[in-house]
């Protein structure tokens, strides 16, 4: 082949890697939620850094962590101040005090259910709620002949093992596993 030749690239030759990006979905309130036996998609909980201890008092705190319903009944982001949400507080939001280690504790056995699926060589926590999985080499030994029907059980174990819903994106690398996820939350 000639230098000055563009090369022409056979796709359906290239190797193809099922990665997953899954992220626990508003893992510090869904934590919370699920220790008090509530449902982290339809209670209203935010994690506030700062809460006043009496219910009077506004407090002065960053909100860490809101589950679904908190963002959406009063406009709030994780990144929301105790200011930004209506005071009096309203009966039906629950305040949290945040509780690291718990988190931490709750990420690990999430990981480990996630082990199940990948081995250590092909499994990367990249934060408290996202993890990457290469589950290329997983699919045949679970039964799947795609990574959507994989990424599927590994959602219910986790719902079924620690109550967390999980969000999942799939790309050929981990920028588009990561990129699907984020472009669908």
């Amino acid at each position: 082949m000639d230098w000055n030749d563009n090369p022409k690239f056979i796709y359906e030759k290239e190797p193809s890697l099922d990665i997953l990006c899954i992220d626990c979905k508003s893992f510090y309130s869904s934590v919370e939620c699920v220790e008090r036996g509530l449902n982290p998609l339809t209670t209203k909980l935010v994690v506030m850094s700062y809460p006043s201890d009496n219910p009077e008092e506004r407090g002065s705190g960053l909100i860490l962590a809101s589950s679904p319903a908190a963002k959406k009944e009063y406009g709030i982001s994780n990144v929301s101040r105790a200011r930004d949400l209506p005071f009096p507080y309203p009966d039906d939001l629950i305040i949290a005090a945040p509780r690291m280690s718990y988190y931490m504790k709750k990420n690990m056995e999430i990981n480990n259910v996630y082990r199940k699926y990948a081995d250590e060589n092909n499994h990367s926590v990249f934060s408290v709620d996202e993890t990457f999985l290469d589950v290329t080499d997983s699919l045949k030994l679970y039964g799947c002949t795609t990574a959507d029907e994989l990424a599927r059980i590994i959602q219910i174990d986790v719902c079924r093992t620690t109550g967390i819903y999980t969000t999942v994106g799939i790309g050929e690398n981990c920028w588009l596993a990561k990129a699907a996820l984020d472009l669908y939350m």
